[in-house]
């Protein structure tokens, strides 16, 4: 494909292919029937647990993808993110990560370790029983 940019032209090698969903590629790799996320109210999140192939992407033993952020908590997490561990416990799947949830009691706040492309960094987040709402 030829294409002119910034005053030249320039030619690239394009490949043609149809995109998978996000739904596909969640389920992608381990065989899984697609997954839409599976919400956690005291955060107003909806999260899945990573495939095969995105764990080996990402060179990581497992997280679980953000799928829709609800709430206050939008300011902090974004869809796409992989959420690692809570504090220092590592949560690579979702009964893992509600378990150390309910141990932690309402007002209190908790640290995130979250994968965003090539960065990982912690978000501290408080924990509510019910997901705060946006206010404009």
């Amino acid at each position: 494909v030829q294409l002119w940019r910034k005053g030249e032209s320039k030619e690239l090698t394009v490949t043609v292919a149809e995109m998978q969903d996000d739904s596909q590629a969640v389920a992608q790799g381990n065989g899984a029937a697609p997954s839409m996320g599976q919400n956690v109210a005291r955060l107003g999140l909806a999260l899945s647990e990573l495939s095969a192939e995105q764990r080996n992407e990402l060179q990581v033993n497992g997280g679980l993808l953000v799928v829709e952020v609800k709430g206050a908590t939008a300011r902090d997490l974004h869809h796409g993110d992989v959420i690692l561990a809570v504090g220092n416990i590592e949560v690579p799947t979702l009964e893992q990560f509600n378990e150390v949830l309910k141990q932690i009691p309402k007002g209190r706040n908790i640290a995130l370790l979250i994968r965003r492309e090539d960065s990982s960094f912690y978000i501290a987040l408080k924990l509510n029983d019910k997901p705060s709402k946006d206010k404009e």
